[in-house]
């Protein structure tokens, strides 16, 4: 499929231009570029789960699919900067629940997953504002502040996917 390339590619140039940051002592940028490449790989994962249980019908989840892999890209490319990566992570919750919003339209009630996809935008949403306020009022160093909250959303990502994982381990 021409997403399945799509993701290959972002993937590939990921590796190929920061793949060496991977080994540089642990900073913010390195943590960031760490999350984005957690987040595309496993929403790699859960897109073949879901396109293959519920194809594209019409173009508008297709689109969403490309601006997803543009969010991620623009992430990497700017991945020394939090703000742009939190940013990014907002945006993709929320096309992550329009694309499941799309598919409950395109297939049914029960289709998608809706309900995890809300409470992950509000976590996000929870996080980024949280984030943004502590950042703002308070004399707490950004450098901790920014682990802290990195640390937050592998550990959102990690337990969202591990909950999809047990949830379709248990339907099979």
């Amino acid at each position: 499929m021409f997403i399945d390339i799509l993701y290959a590619v972002v993937v590939g140039e990921m590796i190929f231009t920061y793949g060496r940051e991977l080994f540089d002592p642990l900073t913010i940028p390195t943590l960031a570029m760490v999350i984005v490449y957690i987040a595309i790989i496993s929403s790699w994962l859960f897109w073949h789960r879901a396109i293959s249980r519920y194809p594209h019908k019409n173009p508008s989840r297709f689109f969403i699919d490309i601006i997803v892999l543009v969010t991620y890209l623009l992430m990497m490319l700017d991945h020394s900067n939090p703000d742009t990566v939190f940013l990014g992570f907002v945006i993709l919750y929320l096309l992550f629940l329009v694309w499941d919003l799309l598919t409950r339209i395109e297939y049914g009630a029960g289709a998608g997953r809706l309900t995890s996809s809300s409470i992950s935008l509000v976590l996000v949403l929870f996080i980024a504002i949280i984030r943004h306020l502590l950042l703002n009022f308070t004399q707490i160093s950004s450098t901790i502040l920014n682990s802290i909250f990195l640390f937050l959303l592998i550990a959102m990502i990690v337990i969202s996917q591990e909950k999809d994982i047990a949830r379709v381990s248990h339907k099979s």
